[in-house]
């Protein structure tokens, strides 16, 4: 059983309108954006949200940790999962098993750029062979009726530039919108997106686009669906530390005035919330170790932030994180530590 508070989430006949709403997407990030942190991202607006990379083989060979990826509560809706593999049966079968799971849609990853992601041809290594790509997503659109999607890159590397053409590729599958990150996996997430490229691929295809990449406040999401067309855009790295950038980019692309900068006791509840979601789901040492990187990024630019991190990083015990950052974030205090 996945979760005791799931409810169905809309068919792919009623659902189209809902995929590309006002609110950006939360982008898939392995490691982050699990259900505590989804909840608190939807708690401050955002649209359509994606699970962390699953892999497909884990999910048939019954790993515990697949699996509980796929946990997810009915506040989440609608909720896509994100599958990874580079085997046309897996992806058939794997897709075929979280349909009936009450899912919004299924997404394929061929963006990730993680060495032992594309090591096993998995992710942006699909980028390399187009027709296996095309293969997956024909297999999973035999399998389920689900809104199916692609999360890619611009190509492997700058000589090798085949978004296009993967683009055309995935579309006569069966994709029914394309999410671009327009870097290649050779840079990894340095350098700067080039959103020239989401504009190209709008304009090449027929289906809905998604942008993605260096988003990270509301002018930026109101820039990139201005300068590229695309038909909504995702937040991926800028929400970390930051969840209601969904809300404020929202305002933004509905032409509202700007919304009030968060407020420290906002920032202390997400943070004590996400912790209480997370206890039951990983444990005591595991949350304090997965909220560790979510405190410090709240804590980012923020006066004496520095002493603040090297104070949080020793802390074992969740009660005594959560008073940290009370004392932190609503009173200014740290313990200066030798």
């Amino acid at each position: 059983m996945i979760t005791s508070q799931r409810s169905p989430m809309p068919t792919q006949a009623s659902a189209r309108d809902p995929l590309f709403g006002d609110a950006p997407m939360l982008a898939p990030l392995c490691g982050i954006t699990d259900s505590p942190f989804r909840q608190i991202c939807k708690h401050f607006g955002a649209g359509v949200m994606f699970t962390e990379m699953v892999s497909a083989e884990g999910l048939l060979c019954g790993s515990g940790g697949s699996w509980r990826m796929l946990e997810y509560r009915a506040s989440e809706a609608p909720l896509v999962v994100q599958l990874a593999s580079s085997e046309p049966d897996v992806m058939e079968e794997a897709a075929r098993l979280v349909s009936d799971l009450g899912f919004f849609g299924i997404n394929i990853n061929m963006g990730c750029p993680a060495r032992k992601v594309v090591k096993g041809d998995r992710g942006a290594a699909l980028m390399k062979d187009p027709p296996l790509a095309a293969a997956l997503v024909a297999r999973v659109r035999k399998a389920t009726s689900l809104p199916l999607s692609v999360k890619m890159r611009t190509g492997w590397s700058a000589s090798t530039l085949n978004y296009l053409e993967l683009g055309r590729l995935v579309r006569e599958a069966g994709a029914d919108f394309l999410v671009l990150h327009p870097r290649t996996r050779e840079q990894g997430y340095t350098g700067k997106a080039d959103w020239d490229a989401i504009t190209k691929l709008v304009e090449a295809m027929d289906i809905p686009v998604v942008g993605n990449g260096d988003i990270l406040s509301a002018e930026d999401a109101l820039r990139m669906k201005t300068q590229t067309g695309c038909r909504q855009v995702m937040i991926g790295r800028g929400s970390f530390g930051a969840p209601w950038i969904f809300r404020e980019s929202e305002a933004a692309l509905l032409g509202r005035p700007p919304l009030p900068p968060v407020t420290p006791q906002e920032i202390v509840d997400a943070i004590a919330l996400q912790q209480a979601l997370a206890l039951p789901l990983m444990g005591r040492s595991a949350t304090v170790g997965r909220m560790r990187g979510h405190i410090l990024c709240y804590s980012k630019g923020l006066r004496d932030a520095n002493l603040f991190r090297r104070w949080v990083v020793r802390l074992n015990d969740p009660e005594a994180q959560l008073q940290a950052c009370r004392d932190f974030f609503l009173d200014g205090k740290v313990e200066v530590l030798p």
